[in-house]
C-alpha cells in the first residue's frame, strides 16, 4: 500500500514539473534559431518568429476527385516577436506560457454542395489572447 502512494505521489509531482513553464535562466544558453534557419541537430533551441518576417504557408488541394492537383504558397508575418521551446510560448524570452494558453485559432473549411452552393472557403483565424 505505502508503495501505491509513494508511485502516486511521484507521478502527481512528475505531471506538476511537467506543467511549469521554463525559466529564462534554464533557456538562456539554448541557440536562438531564427524561423527558417536550420535548428541544431539533438540539441534545445528557442525558435523565433520576428514581427513582420514573412512565414510560408503551404496550401495543397489532391485527391482523385480532381482534375489537377493545386499547391499554393502564400506568406503571412506576425504582429509582434514570437518565441517557441516546445509547447511554451513567449514574446520575450523571460516569461514563457502555455502555447495553447497565448493563442485563438479557428479553421473554417467549406466546400460547395447543397448547404454551401457557393465558392469553397478555407479560412484559418489566428488571435493573441488578451
Amino acid at each position: 500500500m505505502k508503495q501505491l502512494l509513494f508511485a502516486t505521489a511521484t507521478l502527481a509531482m512528475l505531471s506538476a514539473c511537467a506543467a511549469l513553464p521554463p525559466s529564462a535562466e534554464s533557456l538562456a544558453e539554448a541557440p536562438l534559431v531564427r524561423f527558417g534557419d536550420a535548428p541544431p541537430e539533438n540539441k534545445d533551441y528557442v525558435l523565433h518568429f520576428p514581427a513582420g518576417q514573412p512565414i510560408p504557408v503551404k496550401l495543397s488541394i489532391i485527391g482523385n476527385a480532381f482534375n489537377q492537383p493545386r499547391n499554393e504558397t502564400t506568406e503571412v508575418s506576425l504582429v509582434r516577436d514570437v518565441y517557441v521551446h516546445k509547447n511554451w510560448l513567449s514574446y520575450d524570452r523571460q516569461t514563457w506560457i502555455e502555447a495553447n494558453k497565448a493563442l485563438d485559432f479557428n479553421i473554417d473549411i467549406r466546400i460547395p454542395g447543397y448547404a454551401h452552393p457557393r465558392d469553397g472557403i478555407i479560412k484559418v483565424m489566428m488571435d493573441f489572447k488578451k
